[in-house]
């Protein structure tokens, strides 16, 4: 166990404790956690607040590679910079767009009226392009210009828009995963869209069996995907049976940690290393992967850390 995180009188529970509207590590390995606070955990396990009240209704959070921070709130998406100075990176104020209308292949990021639901950065690129997801659609931020490099029109079979998944991420080589879903539809692990950095797209790659789970691991339902920083992506995910984390890639998939515990309000006292495919306490609901450490995080009281190899 990384921390626990359940005195519910603080910030670090207001971001971690129940809903996580975004989690990311930085390149110092420093852990973020936003949801009503923002927050910094470091090496050392000392917790620091950000933001209180400037973090309110945000979500999406990523660590950019000289230590500023990014989320989406309201209509745009902000930067975090030095001294927790807040600044506006996209998005113009007033009318939201409508989801489904069309919009130009590119446009300037201060212009652009981002879609109703708050648009979510959640991954970064090589080329230093910050991708966004944007109700519809994925963006590309870089130079102050967005680029579409991803929309979808399809419909809930309730006839609902759908709407990109908020825990998306992105890969080392630059391609994104992605799922559509809606109030009524829930995102699944074999409806992962990925779209490569030549604006190729298509379904995720999956084995119709993966060793530790019952059944075709395409019909779990996602909670969160961590990008691996090579070729593949890592997927918090759950069915009746249990929660689950995935290692998906190359058209493979391993089972990296499982618990059966559903009661995420429950205490998790691991005084020692245990293996995480039998995990005797709920699986927290996000995930974030830096270097070699994976983090799982989010509506439960406290944080583990996962060894992936």
């Amino acid at each position: 166990m990384l921390l626990d995180v359940s005195d519910t009188a603080s910030d670090v529970n207001l971001a971690f404790g129940s809903s996580v509207g975004g989690i990311t590590i930085g390149p110092d390995n420093s852990l973020y956690g936003l949801g009503a606070a923002l927050i910094r955990i470091d090496k050392n396990r000392k917790v620091r607040t950000v933001l209180t009240e400037q973090a309110h209704g945000a979500a999406g959070l990523l660590a950019q590679s000289d230590g500023t921070l990014l989320f989406g709130q309201g209509h745009q998406v902000k930067k975090v910079g030095p001294n927790a100075t807040v600044s506006v990176l996209a998005g113009a104020s007033g009318t939201s767009r409508k989801p489904g209308q069309p919009v130009p292949s590119s446009v300037s990021a201060t212009a652009v009226h981002f879609g109703g639901d708050i648009p979510i950065p959640f991954g970064i690129r090589p080329d230093g392009s910050v991708l966004i997801a944007d109700t519809d659609i994925v963006w590309a931020l870089k130079d102050g210009r967005l680029s579409r490099i991803y929309q979808t029109s399809a419909k809930s079979a309730a006839g609902e828009q759908l709407s990109l998944f908020a825990g998306s991420t992105v890969d080392g080589k630059g391609t994104a995963y992605v799922a559509t879903g809606s109030q009524t539809q829930q995102e699944h692990v074999g409806d992962i869209i990925t779209t490569d950095t030549n604006g190729q797209s298509g379904k995720i790659q999956l084995p119709s069996t993966v060793g530790g789970i019952s059944g075709n691991p395409a019909v779990l339902k996602l909670t969160w995907l961590a990008g691996d920083e090579s070729d593949g992506v890592f997927a918090r995910a759950y069915d009746d049976s249990g929660d689950y984390v995935l290692h998906i890639h190359s058209g493979q998939a391993e089972l990296v940690a499982r618990s059966t515990t559903v009661n995420s309000t429950s205490k998790c006292a691991l005084a020692h290393p245990i293996d995480a495919k039998k995990l005797p306490c709920a699986l927290p609901y996000a995930l974030a992967y830096h270097s070699g450490t994976l983090i799982a995080g989010g509506e439960s009281g406290y944080l583990l850390d996962i060894a992936t190899k």
